[in-house]
């Protein structure tokens, strides 16, 4: 590629996150393996009974947040530009956001921290359910770029 040609993944990515049925269908199964699991167990039938509300709260949380985004912290779109850095997108409106590293980044799966404030952290769990194809590449690709960039920063 010539200097004079604008690489791809240079251009600002801009995501909206949408529900993810996979997601649910993954955080369903997880929770009822360890309500399996659980139930199993040699504990005693009262903590076994009292593991039943914190699963449920649990699958009902994590599902608001990231499968079926409707929490006030879910994280509901991704920006990023060279020029300003990371930007999530909530309930609340667009806010700057710093990304804390390590991310997680497979071909099916990219997960990843930012940091929105000064305390305050959110997570954005993306599967290629909740993006076009071609977004979830670029996004992959870019938090790959970053978490490279950081490393050599910080040496």
């Amino acid at each position: 590629m010539s200097p004079g040609l604008s690489n791809r993944f240079d251009l600002p990515l801009a995501l909206e996150l949408r529900p993810s049925p996979f997601l649910w269908r993954a955080l369903f199964a997880l929770h009822a393996a360890a309500l399996a699991g659980w139930l199993l167990s040699p504990v005693p039938a009262v903590a076994r009974l009292m593991a039943l509300p914190v699963l449920a709260f649990s699958l009902l949380s994590l599902g608001r947040r990231h499968a079926r985004p409707s929490s006030a912290r879910a994280v509901i779109g991704l920006y990023w530009e060279q020029e300003t850095g990371w930007h999530v997108r909530m309930r609340g409106g667009w806010q700057a956001a710093e990304l804390c590293l390590p991310c997680y980044v497979t071909a099916t799966l990219a997960v990843a921290r930012f940091r929105v404030g000064r305390w305050r952290r959110v997570a954005a769990i993306v599967v290629p359910d909740r993006v076009d194809t071609d977004a979830f590449r670029r996004l992959r690709v870019r938090l790959l770029q970053c978490a490279a960039h950081a490393g050599k920063r910080a040496r």
